[in-house]
């Protein structure tokens, strides 16, 4: 019979962001790795950098949440031509996240680049993760 465990998130040890990453696919609108939120918390950064670059124009890469059924898109900072520079975008409004909803970033319309993603995630004071035993 299994038991059912709680791990709370209510310690200060925990009030520490999650950092989720992987790189984005090439191609026209390259989408990277769809990540799971693993309890409540709050999306609210989201770091980009080009691994391969370009000599394609401008990019414009956006970010993605999936909340049940509804997605919503934020846009980041536009890829220029053969950039490699690390591109950081703290959101101007940090997205609400429950357990289970979807993050993932495309890299725009430049065939050729692959971009590395980073998500910066908070769990909430107080969320839990209900796991089995």
């Amino acid at each position: 019979m299994a038991v059912a465990k709680t791990l709370g998130y209510d310690h200060p040890a925990y009030q520490v962001p999650t950092i989720f990453s992987g790189p984005t696919t090439v191609g026209a609108n390259g989408v990277g790795t769809k990540f799971i939120a693993h309890t409540a918390g709050q999306l609210r950064a989201v770091t980009m950098r080009p691994i391969t670059a370009s000599t394609a124009a401008g990019s414009q890469p956006l970010a993605f949440t999936l909340t049940g059924t509804t997605t919503s898109t934020a846009t980041l900072t536009v890829l220029t031509s053969a950039a490699v520079a690390t591109l950081p975008n703290v959101l101007a409004t940090s997205v609400t996240m429950a357990a289970g909803d979807v993050m993932w970033a495309t890299h725009g319309t430049d065939a050729t680049a692959i971009v590395g993603v980073s998500f910066e995630f908070y769990p909430a004071p107080g969320a839990s993760l209900a796991c089995p035993a």
